[in-house]
Order: C-alpha cells, then sequence, then structure tokens
C-alpha cells in the first residue's frame, strides 16, 4: 500500500514545483494501475480534474 501513496505524493510535490506535466502523468498511471474504484485512482482523478 505504500507505493500509491508514495506516487500520489510525488504527483502533489511536482504540481507545487510547477511541474504539472509530470504530475499528471504520476496521477494517469496511478488511474490505470488502480482503477477509479480503488481510493487512488479517485484522488488521482480529482487532482487531475482541478489541473484543467
Amino acid at each position: 500500500m505504500w507505493t500509491p501513496t508514495a506516487q500520489y505524493k510525488s504527483g502533489i510535490v511536482l504540481e507545487f514545483m510547477d511541474q504539472f506535466d509530470e504530475a499528471k502523468k504520476i496521477y494517469k498511471q496511478l488511474i490505470n494501475k488502480r482503477g477509479l474504484g480503488d481510493t487512488w485512482g479517485a484522488e488521482a482523478q480529482k487532482r487531475l480534474e482541478k489541473m484543467e
């Protein structure tokens, strides 16, 4: 369970560093791997929507 948590938090850090393209890549990877039914996939989707 540590891996998706670390990935999600990495995306947030990248957002704070204004590296939005890299953050989007991480969030999309999380969604593809975990799915929208998973907590991390759903949270990643929310972050993507806020960036657009």
